[in-house]
């Protein structure tokens, strides 16, 4: 049977670089850690949301975690129940703001700019849905773009153009910034092509999509509303005091 090509727009998932991964996963434990002091209680399992193909989880189950993972993407979750074999049932496809999983977690863990896809209502419906799965004092890790850089480097590059090798494919991203209702927007029009010798062959153009930017004060007063208390701002995947000039922003709150 011949293998089964995996689609471009997720080859960078599964060619991910595992010494990053491990690298991050590192740093997850220490965040889970350090809110497990303050709030003086035992964080032991994870829910990833979305997962990917489960690129983390591997090293956090060597740390000693219940990993569990959801994600839209079938494929993504097929090659997460085959990577994680002795695992595959903690593995399920939902979308982030309705699936239901009749479990309860210590941490729930959204990484790699993985909250904003939505419009308002729906973004909104995720935090819910997060709180939902957490048990009380259960904590959210969010991992996202720090709006007010972004804002300032689109300013700086009106038509700014971001290549990113996937491996056997390229993306090739033209951003821009959109405000709807005074809600700020980063737009993501995608296009994937194949590498063949030194050209590259157009593929398949992703949908263009709307990325909602937060910043720090309205993502805390967002995670308030959705039932959580703030506990840290970092500056990226660092324990410094989160910045203007930080790319990305690491945000952790708990369960009220």
């Amino acid at each position: 049977m011949p293998k089964k090509s995996i689609p471009p727009e997720i080859e960078w998932h599964i060619k991910f670089d595992k010494i990053v991964s491990e690298r991050e996963a590192i740093y997850i434990d220490a965040l889970i850690r350090m809110a497990s002091r303050h709030l003086n209680t035992e964080l032991n399992s994870i829910l990833d949301a979305p997962c990917g193909n489960g690129r983390l989880h591997e090293f956090l189950r060597n740390y000693g975690y219940d990993v569990y993972g959801i994600d839209i993407n079938e494929e993504l979750i097929e090659q997460a129940r085959i990577s994680s074999s002795d695992h595959a049932d903690s593995y399920f496809v939902g979308d982030l703001r309705n699936f239901d999983l009749n479990k309860k977690f210590d941490a729930y863990l959204s990484w790699y700019n993985s909250l904003g896809y939505f419009d308002e209502k729906g973004n909104i419906a995720v935090l819910n849905n997060a709180a939902k799965h957490l048990k009380k004092n259960g904590i959210i890790i969010l991992d996202i773009p720090n709006k007010e850089l972004a804002l300032e480097y689109i300013s700086n590059n009106p038509k700014p153009i971001f290549y990113n090798d996937c491996g056997k494919y390229v993306a090739i991203e033209h951003g821009g910034i959109e405000f709807v209702d005074k809600i700020c927007y980063r737009i993501r029009d995608e296009k994937f092509y194949e590498k063949v010798g030194n050209d590259l062959v157009f593929l398949k153009a992703h949908p263009v999509n709307k990325i909602r930017l937060y910043s720090e004060e309205e993502l805390i007063k967002q995670l308030s509303k959705s039932g959580f208390r703030h506990l840290y701002s970092f500056s990226g995947k660092t324990f410094a005091d989160l910045n203007k000039s930080a790319k990305q922003m690491i945000i952790v709150a708990a369960k009220k």
